[in-house]
Order: C-alpha cells, then structure tokens, then sequence
C-alpha cells in the first residue's frame, strides 16, 4: 500500500490541457541527442484538424528521414530527430502541396502547427463552404465576413498574430452578426492570450447564435473551464459536446478530465477511454487514462496505460519520467499479494425420492 501511495506524486502533473487551440509554435523540454518533432496539421481557412494526411520530413542535405501520417486528430510526430535542419512536405489531393522548414539544436520541437490551404476550384465549380458545421446556412454568409475570417484564420494560425486575429474575427461578426465560427474563434485567441473571462464570453455567445449546436464552442468552452477548475461547470460543456457529436474525442477526453477534477473516477474511465480511442496517437490522453487508473487502484491496467505513452512518445526526459514511474508501478504489481482463492462450498446433497 506505501508503494502505491509514493506513485501519486509521478502524476501531479498529468492533467492536461487539450489541444483545441493553437500552441505556442515551440517548447524548449531538454536537451537530447535524438529529440522529436510533434505538431498538428490543420485546414488553413478552418482552423480543423486534417487526419490521414502523409508527411514526409526530410533533411536539406537531401533524403527522406522519416514518414508519417496526420492522425484522427490531425496530430503527427517525428521521433529519433538528429540535431539540424529539415523540411516537412505535405501532400493532400484537396490541399496545395506545403513545404516548411524546420531547425532543431538539440531540443526537442513541440506544438508545431502547420496550416494547408485548399486548392482554388475549377472553373465552373461551384465555391465549397470552408465551415461544414454551418452548411445548412452557408448560403447567407456575406463575402465580406468570409473574407475576414479567412483572414483571421490566417493569422491565428498560420502566422501566430493573435491580437492581430482578433481584429479580423470582430469584422467578420459585424458583417454577418450570426458567424458563430468567428465567436467560437474569438474564443480561442482569447484563451491563447490569457484572457479567460472573455474567451468564456466568447464561447458562450458562439453557442447562443448556433442555438446550442456547434460542437466546437463547446468543445473550447470546456477547456477554459477546466483549466480554470471549475469542472462541475466544465462537465456541462463537456457533456453538450459529446452529445453533438460522441466521436469528436475533444469532448470525450475533456469529459474525462472534468469526471477526474469532481474525483468521479469511476465515471471519468469510459469518456477517458472514448478519447484514446478516437484519437489513438494522442499521448496526454493516455496519461489521463493512467491517472485514472492510478485512482482507481488498478495498476495492471494503468502499466498498460504507461507503456501506450512510451510507444507514443519514446524518448526525451518525460518519457524518462514515465519510464521510472512504470517501473515503480510494475514494483507495486509484483509486490501485492495475490487474491485469496475461496473454495466453492459442496453442492447440497440431492433430496431423497419419497
């Protein structure tokens, strides 16, 4: 029992922020000899996630170093990277091709967020609306409010001017005040910046115009106020998203983390496992499903979980982290009795015939 209490420190930090917005471009975690590079690849004029996408990374001395493809969640990553320059090219049939070029000095490359355009349609085609979720009422947005969010878009994600975004957000909404895309957005500027009271506001009147039917805002909103640790409020969100849609796994694992914030441990395994399905090559997700388990006292299952994270992400000093906490947890398995075999007690005796 000492052993599995001394493994609650090894996750103080599991909880997680899901990445519906756009992360800082980099993140310093350590120096390696082989790091990795993560990111997500996203529709430039949407701001979605573009699954099953092949990426190749190759070294600008000539030669590919690596392949991949997006997952569900437009998420890739690119392990044993050595140290110096490379470029990631990108082809989609639907999107222009993307070449962009990327250095490593020996840290590790984290939150890279690449961005691919649509190709222009043929002539004579008729224009695809760039926001499914409003497909049914894509005919009565203005040029002008596409425009600006395009514009905004751009900015947000491609080129990391948030305050810059949000200029372009505001047009867009004056021009068409029932843009909920453009509110839902706003929301993730002002999250990225810090500002949480009016990315709440943000969201919430996004889901007020949509008529409490756009996943994303709620997806965005339960972030905010998980982050915020307000889960009783978060679980709501959460729950509305999973409603509109139960395979979108942001609202399945912020579902979890709001379950695991309240300590309704219990019910934060399904959602949490929900997710990780859904979004099979998200590592954070995983670590989720160890907390819970941790909680839970099922440490067989949490091993399992540990070595999901490891597959995902294995090198650098948190998968070294976790290494070492999974050896603690395989400690704590060999280390507890094993159950008790009970004997069935005898069958009672057949009654004698009269």
């Amino acid at each position: 029992m000492r052993l599995l209490r001394n493994l609650l420190p090894g996750l103080a930090l599991v909880l997680f922020v899901m990445p519906l917005a756009a992360q800082n471009p980099m993140e310093e975690i350590g120096r390696e000899e082989f790091v990795s590079i993560q990111g997500t690849l996203r529709d430039a004029a949407t701001g979605r996630e573009v699954p099953d996408t092949r990426m190749d990374l190759a070294s600008l001395s000539g030669g590919t170093v690596e392949s991949t493809v997006t997952n569900p969640s437009g998420g890739f990553f690119f392990d044993n990277v050595t140290k110096g320059s490379y470029v990631i090219t990108v082809q989609h049939p639907d999107y222009l091709p993307l070449s962009e070029q990327v250095s490593s000095d020996g840290r590790r490359i984290f939150g890279l967020q690449l961005s691919l355009r649509k190709k222009p349609a043929a002539a004579g085609t008729p224009a695809v609306n760039p926001y499914p979720g409003a497909s049914a009422r894509a005919t009565g947005i203005p040029r002008a409010a596409q425009e600006a969010m395009n514009r905004g878009m751009d900015l947000l994600y491609v080129k990391s001017d948030i305050r810059g975004s949000l200029s372009q957000f505001e047009r867009a909404i004056k021009a068409y005040a029932g843009f909920y895309e453009a509110y839902t957005q706003m929301g993730v500027a002002h999250t990225n910046l810090g500002d949480s009271a009016d990315a709440e506001k943000a969201f919430r009147k996004a889901i007020e115009v949509s008529q409490e039917k756009y996943v994303d805002a709620y997806a965005g909103l339960a972030v905010l106020l998980s982050n915020a640790q307000r889960y009783a409020d978060a679980e709501v969100a959460a729950r509305k998203a999973v409603d509109l849609n139960p395979n979108d796994w942001r609202g399945q694992g912020e579902l979890g983390r709001a379950l695991y914030g309240l300590q309704r441990y219990q019910d934060a395994e399904a959602p949490a496992a929900a997710a990780a399905k859904l979004a099979p090559d998200n590592s954070t997700l995983q670590l989720l499903r160890a907390s819970i388990h941790l909680q839970l006292k099922n440490l067989p299952a949490m091993a399992e979980d540990l070595d999901a994270y490891l597959k995902l992400v294995p090198t650098g000093p948190e998968a070294d982290r976790m290494r070492e906490l999974r050896a603690k947890v395989q400690q704590a398995i060999a280390s507890t009795p094993p159950a008790p075999q009970t004997t069935p007690p005898p069958a009672p005796a057949p009654a004698s015939a009269p």
